[in-house]
């Protein structure tokens, strides 16, 4: 399928889940509302698909733009998009019209004067996110789509067509080798702003040609599973933690368990707390029994255990009584770091992880629930090459700790889980990581 078709394909699928009452006997009214930032094209692709629903055989749809200078509209025969977005006065409209089904006008606003069934399409309502899911459901099924799909609609809504098919590669072999990853690496880089920098597009394309030719191709549908599904800002972790601590931890006491190095004060700040969180050893006593504390990821489960450690006898004499617990939020967790926190002997059980998305060894991008690459040659492939790589990056652990093979990146660090090929360097390999971690 080429990518016109796959946009037509779209396009008409969507076009049928936002007009029910076909067949049409008028004019349809397109009413494109909410942020200015939908692209063009893509509006106008629905128009045209709004108007072919109506017709038996729809033919060649043509754009027409209406200025302030026109006075009465005339349309000749033939599928129309008549354009009244850009104008302050509507021109007077024939009765012909009203009778065609050819016809859609696009507009900003809805038109009371206009004789015809009204369709809306603003990029903030739940019926455009809902018909979004509905056409992509239906496009990824005909053409064969396995890979993450879920942010597929939002992104659509915020970008447009063709951006999510570049982004999430929805039709391969759209350009050369060269330029499709060139464009790919434009793509992907414009949403990621590491440590306090816009990633380049020409650090994208140089980290995958460091891999052998045989696993580049593994390297690039990565790239396509961090821009979807792996990268996280600062602000969607702080986001995620905002929601565990009202769901799991509402008069829960948050304190600081971390030295100021960590990430926890800086996550503390995003969450846009009303007063600092108070370090832990302020506020052990007997008139508190819950307290929370936070962490963007746990991987070993070492910082948690070390932090509240390092505070002695206190801390376990408070955890030792009846009734008193200490959450830890995470926005990730790896499975071991979590039992390891809950099984310390000096933790009485008393100290809990409660996180967004607890990943075990089994959870990493190579097992085949997670869908990240086009085939299982290109797994393997790839597979090889991050281990002999990663071995020299991160000796005992080329998968990352714990052998968990996460592509997972924050904005501001990677976790150790993740593969080294992504975030290590090492002076027995010129290899330049895609993110350094800090």
């Amino acid at each position: 399928m080429t990518p016109a078709g796959a946009g037509r394909k779209f396009y008409d699928c969507l076009a049928r889940e936002l007009d029910p009452f076909l067949p049409r006997t008028g004019p349809i009214q397109l009413v494109i509302g909410g942020p200015s930032g939908f692209p063009n094209e893509d509006v106008v692709m629905l128009a045209e698909a709004l108007v072919g629903n109506g017709q038996q055989e729809a033919g060649p749809v043509s754009h027409i733009e209406v200025s302030d200078c026109t006075t009465e509209l005339e349309l000749s025969a033939g599928g129309k998009v008549v354009d009244f977005r850009n104008v302050q006065n509507l021109p007077s409209v024939g009765e012909s019209i009203w009778m065609r089904t050819d016809v859609a006008f696009l507009v900003k606003t809805d038109q009371e004067r206009f004789k015809c069934q009204t369709v809306k399409f603003d990029r903030d309502e739940i019926l455009a996110i809902r018909a979004a899911t509905c056409a992509f459901v239906n496009l990824l099924h005909d053409i064969g789509y396995r890979k993450q799909a879920i942010e597929m609609p939002a992104r659509y809504l915020l970008k447009g067509f063709n951006a999510v098919a570049q982004e999430f590669g929805l039709v391969e072999n759209m350009a050369s080798p060269a330029n499709g990853l060139r464009n790919l690496a434009e793509v992907v880089s414009a949403d990621w702003y590491y440590v306090d920098r816009q990633v380049r597009p020409a650090e994208v394309v140089n980290w995958v040609e460091q891999f052998p030719a045989a696993s580049r191709d593994g390297a690039i549908d990565v790239l396509k599973y961090l821009n979807a599904t792996g990268f996280y800002s600062r602000a969607e972790i702080a986001a995620i933690l905002n929601r565990l601590q009202a769901e799991q931890a509402p008069r829960a006491e948050l304190v600081a368990i971390q030295p100021p190095s960590k990430s926890e004060g800086m996550l503390m700040y995003e969450m846009r707390l009303h007063q600092p969180a108070k370090h832990i050893s302020e506020v052990l006593g007997p008139n508190t029994n819950e307290l929370v504390c936070v962490d963007d990821v746990i991987g070993s489960g070492d910082t948690i255990v070390e932090c509240l450690s390092e505070h002695g006898q206190p801390i376990f004499d408070w955890l030792s009584k009846n009734g008193n617990t200490i959450k830890v939020l995470a926005a990730f967790a790896s499975l071991e770091g979590v039992n390891k926190i809950h099984n310390h002997p000096p933790f009485n059980g008393s100290v809990r992880v409660i996180a967004d998305k607890v990943l075990s060894t089994e959870a990493g991008i190579f097992s085949p629930e997670c869908n990240v690459f086009r085939s299982d040659d290109v797994a393997e492939k790839f597979r090889m090459d991050c281990r002999i790589l990663g071995d020299e990056i991160y000796v005992g652990f080329p998968f990352g700790w714990g052998g968990c093979a996460w592509a997972l990146v924050t904005g501001y660090n990677v976790p150790d889980c993740s593969l080294p090929i992504i975030w290590g360097s090492s002076s027995a390999l010129p290899w330049v990581p895609l993110f350094a971690r800090r």
